[in-house]
């Protein structure tokens, strides 16, 4: 059985082309449409224009903003046609206690003081789950992370 990406009923794609549509447009389409979302969406929302306004961007690259790109930041309203867009903080995501081993059944992260601290992960327990088996299993996983991670040091 194949599935059919290029459906005659369903177009895909721009009218001209089928190339990939620009997140605009795709929402644009949506919100036109009768969905009980789109319909609950319409209704809080309150289109404004505003003509003829100097809007000044203050983005972290340099040049226009690209067709179909968005942009996350703040908008204010500076003066009577005045309008200035700032550029949010880009999100800066880190692992707080890195993981310095990831086992089958154990995972050991080092805090900031330098402590191992291992977690178990999660198994499936069931009616013939073998509880010394995987305590077996676990010990020596645990022993040989240990020892591999102390040495390190």
């Amino acid at each position: 059985m194949k599935k059919d990406f290029n459906s005659k009923n369903r177009p895909s794609g721009s009218k001209k082309t089928n190339e990939p549509k620009v997140i605009g447009e795709v929402m644009k389409e949506y919100f036109a449409g009768n969905s009980s979302l789109a319909v609950a969406y319409r209704d809080r929302l309150h289109p404004n224009t505003e003509l003829c306004v100097d809007l000044k961007l203050l983005t972290r690259k340099p040049g226009r903003l690209p067709v179909g790109k968005g942009l996350s930041g703040a908008l204010t309203h500076d003066g009577e046609q005045e309008y200035t867009f700032v550029e949010g903080q880009p999100k800066v995501t880190y692992r707080r206690y890195p993981m310095v081993f990831s086992g089958f059944y154990v995972n050991i992260h080092r805090h900031d003081d330098g402590t191992l601290h291992p977690s178990l992960k999660r198994v499936a327990v069931t009616e013939d789950f073998d509880i010394e088996g995987y305590a077996k299993v676990v010990a020596l996983e645990l022993n040989r992370a240990l020892n591999d991670l102390v040495k390190k040091k």
